[in-house]
């Protein structure tokens, strides 16, 4: 079974690009294959793409993305959802540099312990920011980092059995910030209230 990495993009550019894109993202049902899918949102000529070497299949990035489609205004088409194993950067690259559009790529697998923040706009890369899993949930998701802490808190039984499970990446931020003390005194917040019994 493969890790499954969430990714969110944002494509900004004109409309009638975007109405393009979005048409050719609402192909991806009609193919079997996740490097038929890139060839043909980037205007490739189809290939044989049955009995390939493993390779070929994560061509843009990965083997397949499961992905919902957003759009609330004409300058912004969002794609979200998971992906096998690994975001499909090559993807998003190489349709930031065919449809001359900016592309915020951010994703994230706890799992495999990953997660960045890709920006292209035409072609260039702007900003690749790769980091790890915890690290990228403690500056883009607090919430979510937070939640995080609790699970490790009820998973552990000392301070120091708990701060193992906290990046060192992580653990530096927070220094830095002189933010650490608020994650010691949620866990002795966590571990001071009373157990409830049936």
């Amino acid at each position: 079974m493969a890790n499954n990495c969430w990714n969110w993009v944002s494509f900004t550019g004109d409309k009638k690009t975007l109405n393009k894109l979005e048409n050719k993202f609402k192909k991806y049902d009609k193919t079997n294959w996740f490097t038929e899918f890139g060839d043909i949102v980037l205007d490739k000529k189809p290939r044989e793409y049955k009995g390939q070497h493993f390779d070929f299949y994560y061509k843009y990035g990965t083997k397949w993305w499961e992905f919902d489609i957003q759009r609330d205004d004409d300058d912004c088409l969002v794609i979200m959802g998971d992906s096998a194993w690994s975001p499909p950067l090559e993807l998003t690259f190489k349709i930031s540099r065919k449809y001359k559009l900016c592309v915020h790529h951010e994703f994230e697998e706890g799992g495999c312990d990953f997660a960045g923040k890709h920006i292209y706009e035409n072609g260039e890369i702007i900003e690749k920011n790769d980091m790890t899993y915890q690290e990228y949930r403690y500056i883009e998701n607090q919430d979510g980092f937070w939640d995080d802490v609790q699970m490790y808190i009820d998973e552990t039984d000392s301070w120091e059995e708990f701060i193992e499970n906290i990046d060192k990446e992580v653990i530096n931020i927070m220094e830095k910030e002189n933010t650490l003390k608020d994650l010691k005194n949620e866990y002795k917040k966590a571990k001071e209230k009373p157990v409830q019994q049936n």
